[in-house]
């Protein structure tokens, strides 16, 4: 029996489009996009036959805004994004909940370099109204929600653990 998918997976390239590294590309589509739908493809055929399940995708807030310099992670979280949302309507009615968190600059290996930038690091605080980053203990609560029966009703849906990025 398998109750709950939860792929964890991110790589990311930063470069001005024009002189983008087109094998730097594929590598972050196929970390970030690729490699989720693959999951997806084979935890599916389990889930599909067991009449229920819960998958949880984390992308990111980039899902839903572009960035300065970034050709492959926003558009690679963007399809993760489309991708869950397109298999809560495919597998929802054979009962696989199909959701997703996307959180923002959460202090991980992947943000190190970026955050270590003094002046990307105040532009990303100055967009949090709670004037830090996360912590990536943060998203736990979030995942353990979408993987309990409490979420028995939500499908589709995007979970926002932003700290206030979007509305600000």
């Amino acid at each position: 029996m398998l109750d709950t998918l939860c792929p964890i997976q991110g790589a990311v390239h930063l470069q001005p489009i024009a002189e983008f590294d087109s094998d730097a590309w594929q590598k972050v589509i196929d970390v970030n996009l690729k490699s989720v739908f693959l999951c997806y493809k084979h935890v599916g055929r389990v889930t599909l036959k067991q009449g229920k399940g819960k998958i949880i995708s984390i992308f990111s807030v980039r899902g839903f805004q572009g960035r300065l310099e970034d050709a492959a992670y926003a558009p690679s979280k963007g399809g993760v994004n489309q991708l869950t949302r397109s298999l809560a309507i495919e597998w929802g009615p054979r009962g696989i909940s199909v959701n997703a968190i996307a959180p923002v600059f959460t202090l991980t290996a992947i943000n190190e370099s970026f955050l270590k930038d003094r002046a990307k690091s105040e532009w990303v605080l100055s967009r949090i109204p709670m004037k830090r980053f996360g912590q990536l203990d943060e998203l736990f609560g979030s995942i353990v929600f979408l993987a309990s029966e409490a979420s028995n009703f939500v499908n589709g849906h995007v979970l926002l653990v932003g700290r206030g990025w979007i509305a600000s």
